[in-house]
């Protein structure tokens, strides 16, 4: 966005309510750049709209925002049928360091839909999560979907690069192998 929640606010609180919901998301995404009360109730409401894409843009304005007072919705929202709405809520979750975001992380990477696999792969390869690298690795072998083993190798790829990166003195932990 250009950071233009603030001088926009007025005009964007109106579009939030907008009957379309290509506007309304993105107005919600704008208004992430907005801190004052305002836009944080808006984006707090627009958390149980019902269109998906503008529960993730929500949950996504919040997160950047750091407004962990919202943690027990978005704990609920770990479990959304919509894969992106998972994925954005389990994010925040994790950048938050809340006790049920890696285990949400694990669920997400084993569901049973190839979408919510595919978007928990999106989100191990985004925040560079070493620690899942075992479990990627897997899928990228026996997942059953063929997108899903194609994104798990390409995101195991990304996170061996990300390793060897981040050298030696992260080999010498190896916290991510299994002894």
């Amino acid at each position: 966005a250009l950071n233009q929640g603030d001088f926009f606010e007025k005009t964007l609180g109106l579009m939030v309510k907008d009957q379309d919901p290509r506007i309304t998301s993105a107005a919600v995404r704008t208004l992430g750049s907005s801190s004052s009360m305002g836009s944080i109730k808006a984006l707090t409401k627009a958390l149980s709209h019902g269109n998906p894409r503008v529960r993730a843009n929500a949950v996504e304005a919040l997160s950047e925002q750091g407004k962990a007072d919202c943690s027990q919705q978005l704990i609920r929202m770990a479990k959304s049928e919509s894969n992106r709405v998972r994925a954005n809520a389990i994010r925040a979750l994790l950048q938050w360091r809340t006790g049920e975001a890696v285990s949400a992380l694990g669920e997400m990477l084993q569901d049973h839909r190839a979408k919510h696999r595919i978007s928990a792969l999106w989100l191990v390869e985004s925040l560079g999560l070493i620690s899942s690298a075992g479990t990627v690795a897997e899928m990228s072998i026996t997942d059953r979907d063929p997108w899903v083993k194609k994104r798990a190798g390409r995101v195991v790829q990304h996170l061996i690069k990300t390793m060897q990166a981040s050298g030696p003195a992260f080999r010498q932990r190896k916290s991510f192998v299994k002894n």
